[in-house]
């Protein structure tokens, strides 16, 4: 009897633990794909992108339709909130970066949502056709064909934990972080350690794996604005530490 209260509070404890957890990471993703837009109201200000890459919504945008499937099909509602809330986020960014830019980079974000698109319709006609999935890709994917999902999900998220860092080069030279969105990385780093918690608790490599990476590229991004700080508003973190 004593064993069975104990694994019964057990489990209620890691109940609890996931239901804060899950109400945690819904705040902290909503607010994480909120993050670019005061980055985004100063370029609609100026009328233009100056030196920002436009790869950090490209990549929101997928990695958010990607682990949209992903809850949909496991029925892991915070994963399907959280994800399209952040897909019609960085649809928007796109749309304004679209609009701001031209020449070559206005060519690229086009590519690139071309890319995404046909992308996004490949992954969408496998979702919706299981047995076409296990006839095919069974034999490439261990677990079959609904690995093919969440593992390519994985790599797009790490892609976009890290998408900030392609100015990681701009940054050292210049020794400066204003090419660094600070918010980003902040709530990067919080929205990770929650995800990491649940995915430990469910036992979900594809939850926990790709949030321990985006939680170590966070501590990069905010190592390089501590030591670097921006001469510009963008940054926080200065007054923060």
């Amino acid at each position: 009897k004593n064993k069975n209260k104990q694994r019964r509070s057990r489990r209620m404890v890691v109940f609890e633990l996931e239901y804060v957890l899950s109400i945690c990471a819904t705040i902290a993703g909503v607010i994480l794909f909120l993050s670019p837009l005061p980055e985004i109201k100063k370029m609609k200000e100026i009328k233009n992108v100056n030196d920002r890459t436009f790869i950090p919504y490209i990549m929101m945008y997928l990695n958010c339709v990607l682990w949209g499937y992903y809850g949909g099909s496991e029925s892991i509602l915070v994963v399907l909130v959280v994800n399209m809330i952040g897909c019609f986020c960085g649809l928007y960014y796109i749309v304004v970066f679209l609009s701001l830019s031209t020449g070559t980079k206005q060519k690229e974000v086009i590519l690139s949502m071309m890319i995404i698109s046909s992308l996004t319709l490949f992954v969408g006609i496998i979702s919706a056709t299981p047995s076409f999935t296990e006839k095919n890709i069974t034999q490439y994917v261990d677990g079959g064909g609904r690995a093919l999902l969440p593992m390519l999900a994985t790599v797009v998220t790490v892609l976009m934990f890290g998408s900030p860092l392609v100015q990681f080069a701009k940054v050292l030279k210049q020794k400066n972080s204003k090419f660094l969105n600070s918010y980003f990385a902040i709530v990067t780093f919080i929205n990770c350690i929650c995800w990491v918690g649940i995915g430990y608790i469910r036992s979900d490599l594809y939850l926990w794996l790709p949030n321990a990476c985006g939680w170590l590229l966070s501590c990069v991004q905010l190592y390089l604005i501590y030591k670097y700080p921006s001469n510009t508003s963008n940054s926080v973190i200065v007054n923060i530490v």
